[in-house]
């Protein structure tokens, strides 16, 4: 095992602790395209960021559909109002009233 080994799976640890899954992921491939492109420091770590806000923003208008639809059932609209079709006011009652 090289140094860069043992720094390399430190920063793994520090991603899972911080849970920063997206950047883990893009962790080994970026190492990689840094030792071509030699991007500076600051670019590098904007560009391993913006990964994570982005997959950030993906899991929350995931979770955000997710409520909605937990909230409201599959009518996207939301819940079905009285007395329009398919509410159970818009069905006789059976009792003559």
């Amino acid at each position: 095992m090289t140094e860069n080994d043992g720094v390399y799976q430190q920063l793994r640890g520090h991603l899972a602790a911080l849970k920063l899954p997206a950047i883990a992921e893009a962790l080994a491939p970026a190492l990689e395209q840094a030792e071509q492109t030699k991007p500076g420091y600051t670019r590098f770590l904007a560009d391993l960021l913006q990964v994570e806000v982005q997959a950030t923003q993906e899991r929350a208008l995931i979770g955000a559909s997710e409520t909605r639809i937990a909230c409201h059932g599959a009518n996207p609209t939301g819940p079905v109002e009285a007395g329009t079709p398919g509410s159970a006011a818009s069905y006789p009652r059976g009792d003559g009233r």
